[in-house]
């Protein structure tokens, strides 16, 4: 392939039946993204669409959207930030969407736009989102048990909670984090553990992120220990 300068926010969109031999990619300062066409296929037919779509693939063209959302991948990757299956999934979410609205002049349908979730499946999604990731669901098994594909659970999720699954999953445990950090002598690893986190490492990491200080600073300086 023609080698050409990288600038900032630049893309290039390849599409992998064109290749007739394996693609390796070079450029030393670039974030890739592997889109599966079935995964956008299924991305188009919950919002009521045929599934059908041609991607424009020319190259060349800056996308100050896409660099935004690859940004937000960085800390994951270089591990400042814990990456999390839920995070992760919306984030990928996001950059789909990005490319079938862009580069293939796709929309959303309004009428699922405005679908929200029951009583019931509000209830049993929140149990669920509360102790992520220690359960070992994923977005897409709480979305299977409410009976909704991915894109439609966040959606209505949102719409009934006023907030993204994984928004409020993460302020959910550190909430419930802080009432056991203060109203009991559990260790920072048994408090991690009942309030959904991986490990001490991860809860201490999201908990100082959510909150400016560590939770053994903040049980600290609540208690008076």
């Amino acid at each position: 392939m023609k080698q050409e300068p990288v600038r900032e926010a630049s893309i290039a969109v390849l599409d992998l039946r064109d290749c007739e031999r394996e693609y390796l990619p070079t450029a030393p300062e670039g974030v890739h993204f592997y889109l599966s066409r079935p995964r956008l296929r299924e991305l188009l037919e919950v919002e009521g669409d045929s599934g059908e779509f041609d991607l424009d693939v020319s190259t060349g063209r800056d996308d100050a959207e896409l660099h935004g959302l690859a940004l937000l991948f960085l800390p994951m990757l270089n591990g400042q930030v814990p990456a999390e299956a839920i995070y992760l999934g919306h984030l990928a979410m996001a950059v789909s969407w990005h490319v079938l609205t862009r580069y293939a002049g796709k929309q959303t349908v309004a009428r699922v736009n405005a679908e929200r979730l029951s009583p019931t499946r509000t209830r049993r999604a929140k149990e669920l989102l509360s102790m992520m990731p220690a359960n070992g669901f994923t977005i897409e098994a709480i979305a299977a048990e409410c009976g909704l594909p991915p894109a439609r659970f966040a959606k209505a999720f949102e719409r009934t909670s006023g907030m993204h699954p994984m928004k409020w999953a993460r302020s959910q445990r550190i909430e419930l984090s802080k009432n056991r950090l203060f109203t009991t002598k559990l260790s920072l690893t048994e408090v991690a553990f009942e309030c959904g986190f991986a490990d001490q490492s991860h809860f201490t990491r999201s908990f100082a992120a959510a909150t400016g200080v560590t939770p053994a600073a903040w049980r600290q300086a609540r208690r008076g220990l």
